[in-house]
């Protein structure tokens, strides 16, 4: 699952040969750093349940802040707007976002069908 994200790391040093292997490696990954973050303060939830998938007993049950696709595509221009105020150049801003983005839609290909489209409120 994880090598994927940084597999896409790698591929965008080639369009940013400015930027370091360890920022394009943070945008790729950074649902993924956000994740536990958000799991230890319990503001998102996960099991473990041994054989659920082949890969992970982890049975992600409720994390639409880190990974639901509306959440993502708000995180995606977050990071391409900080960029922009560490005055990257747009294209390179532009690219981090999508290495966000990316990590969403790699998910997507290889996660059980658990991926969030948006964060359901409930009242």
């Amino acid at each position: 699952m994880f090598i994927g994200h940084f597999a896409v790391g790698f591929a965008a040093k080639r369009w940013a040969p400015a930027l370091s292997l360890g920022v394009l490696f943070i945008a790729a990954q950074f649902l993924g750093l956000l994740w536990p973050v958000l799991l230890m303060l319990g503001v998102e939830h996960a099991e473990i349940v041994p054989g659920i998938t082949a890969l992970t007993p982890l049975d992600f049950q409720h994390y639409p802040i880190s990974h639901s696709l509306v959440a993502v595509i708000g995180w995606s221009v977050l990071i391409g707007v900080v960029a922009l105020l560490f005055k990257l150049p747009r294209h390179l801003a532009l690219l981090l976002g999508a290495l966000v983005l990316s990590h969403w839609l790699l998910d997507l290909l290889v996660h059980r069908p658990d991926l969030p489209l948006f964060h359901e409120v409930n009242g």
